[in-house]
């Protein structure tokens, strides 16, 4: 009888059969002053070299993909936020030049870097004045088209409007096929498409 296992075995089989049973039982060596080697009879189970490669390969294919979903979607995010913030900087000036704040009138120039509030009629580049809104370094604002082929957009005191309606671009530089377009009405409401 098997001690551990309580198998009963034939009183005829001999000790070498035993022995086989037990290498089967018990996949260690049963050798005397050993520490349960693993039977080097017995298959060992594992990967191999080719299947590691083709894991690791996939693995990385899955990652690749998920960076570009990833920084694309984080790059549309980035576009539609400074479009947003775009047109915040023009109705700014809008209202701020009908609320005759500070007896003055406020315009923005648009740059390719972003949009600049300036205080009066004229853009001067050194103010301390100037409020500039950097955008994102992957957006630019581009295809500037206002009345009268000029970069700024003033707005006329009480009544908001601007003789410099247009429209112009907020594009993701690496993909110019991505863009928002933002209208500046003659009633000086600026919107975004």
């Amino acid at each position: 009888v098997c001690p551990t296992r309580g198998i009963r075995f034939k009183e005829n089989i001999s000790t070498r059969n035993i022995y086989m049973s037990m290498l089967v039982l018990y996949p260690f060596s049963l050798r005397k002053g050993s520490n349960l080697r693993y039977n080097t009879a017995m298959k060992q189970a594992g990967l191999t070299l080719v299947e590691m490669v083709v894991v690791v390969a996939i693995v990385a294919m899955i990652a690749a993909l998920a960076t570009v979903s990833f920084s694309t979607v984080t790059a549309r995010q980035s576009l539609d936020k400074s479009t947003d913030a775009v047109v915040a900087v023009l109705d700014q000036a809008r209202s701020l030049t009908v609320s005759a704040k500070g007896a003055v009138a406020y315009g923005v120039r648009l740059l390719s870097t972003g949009p600049v509030l300036f205080v009066g009629s004229i853009y001067d580049a050194n103010a301390s004045t100037n409020k500039p809104l950097v955008l994102d370094p992957r957006l630019s604002l581009s295809n500037i088209s206002l009345n009268g082929a000029g970069q700024d957009v003033l707005f006329n005191k009480l009544t908001g409007t601007t003789t410099q309606s247009g429209t112009f671009r907020v594009t993701l530089t690496a993909t110019p096929t991505s863009y928002r377009t933002v209208t500046v009405y003659a009633t000086g409401i600026a919107e975004a498409q």
